[in-house]
Formats: C-alpha cells, structure tokens, sequence
C-alpha cells in the first residue's frame, strides 16, 4: 500500500481507510520515525 501511495500525484486526492494500528505504522514509515512514536500514535484517541 505505501509504495502505491508513494507513486500518486501531490495534487490528487486519496482516501485510505484502516484500523489505527495500521494507520500508525504507516505515518512512521513515512515520517520516518522511531518506533516510540508509532506506539504514542496508536494509543491516541
């Protein structure tokens, strides 16, 4: 899935719908994160 949205134009829209575990995983690999931040994320509600 990261790599299909890496490959999208900026100027279009996409809608991704999850679970939050996923969602937090995700925006740690793309912000390139440590692992901590992807536990504080999930844990947000």
């Amino acid at each position: 899935m990261l790599n299909e949205l890496q490959n999208i134009n900026a100027s279009e829209r996409v809608l991704v719908e999850s679970s939050g575990g996923t969602i937090a995983m995700a925006l740690t690999i793309i912000l390139q994160a440590p692992s901590q931040t992807m536990v504080q994320l999930n844990l947000q509600t």
